[in-house]
């Protein structure tokens, strides 16, 4: 439904300021919270491997859309990882 709109440029973004460090601080540690529950053997984790940065890193962007990709991202990572998924900042 998106690529149709986006292809008839019917697809308005909903622009607005935020920390991207902080979306992907919250959505990992979302997701390793679901990994906890459903994964019972804990063989699967998923880690940053860089620290949050001491400033914010603000954009201004569509932060549904951004959040859905990165959402998408990590899903696809779990999917296909065995054990341990990484992700820098």
């Amino acid at each position: 439904m998106d690529v149709t709109r986006i292809e008839t440029k019917s697809l308005v973004p909903n622009k607005e300021l935020f920390d991207f460090s902080e979306m992907i601080i919250n959505t990992v540690s979302d997701f390793n919270n679901h990994i906890i529950k459903e994964n019972k053997d804990n063989d699967l984790t998923l880690e940053l491997t860089s620290p949050a940065p001491q400033e914010p890193i603000l954009i201004h962007a569509d932060k549904g859309r951004i959040n859905q990709v990165l959402s998408n991202l990590l899903s696809n990572a779990i999917k296909f990882t065995n054990k341990v998924a990484y992700m820098s900042l």
